[in-house]
């Protein structure tokens, strides 16, 4: 839980919100979820609340997290940092179409989902590479995860709107 989730805001790429005192304990909790799996390296958005919850696993390990910008959040343009309950009004098109077909979405003055989808492909495609035949953790974001969804689950975009949020 990071302080946006918890004031619910749509936060994208601003990098102001950190973890909430439960969110360090969930991330402290999914460290210790790992306990047993080996990790040989850590990855994670460079936004300080995906890479401060990468950090308790790596802390944990005695490792260090890669910061990757390829796994940041969605760039929300003019919706970064607002209140979920001021979108609907102030930008009902484009707000609605990422109610209701996620896929197809482009944030008002930021970034597609579709950009989005390239940009972890991408990054997901450099982990490969890098690291071939070895176990890596990520951190990221929710946008981020539901779109290595559908690439790993070889549905299309325009299926996101079913792949559930995490």
């Amino acid at each position: 839980e990071s302080e946006a989730n918890f004031e619910h805001r749509f936060t994208g790429q601003s990098n102001v919100f950190g973890l909430t005192e439960r969110g360090h304990a969930q991330a402290q909790a999914a460290a210790e979820a790992l306990n047993g799996i080996c990790v040989d390296a850590i990855i994670a958005s460079d936004l300080r609340r995906a890479f401060d919850t990468a950090k308790h696993l790596a802390d944990r390990r005695g490792m260090t997290v890669i910061p990757d910008e390829g796994f940041r959040e969605i760039f929300a343009g003019a919706w970064e940092g607002k209140k979920f309950s001021e979108l609907p009004d102030a930008y009902p098109e484009d707000f609605g179409v990422w109610l209701e077909d996620i896929g197809s979405a482009v944030c008002t003055d930021g970034e597609s989902v579709a950009a989005l989808e390239l940009r972890v492909r991408a990054a997901v495609e450099r982990i490969v590479r890098a690291y071939p035949g070895k176990t890596v953790a990520i951190g990221t974001h929710a946008t981020p995860i539901r779109a290595m969804q559908c690439i790993w689950q070889h549905v299309p975009l325009s299926g996101m709107k079913d792949v559930p949020w995490v």
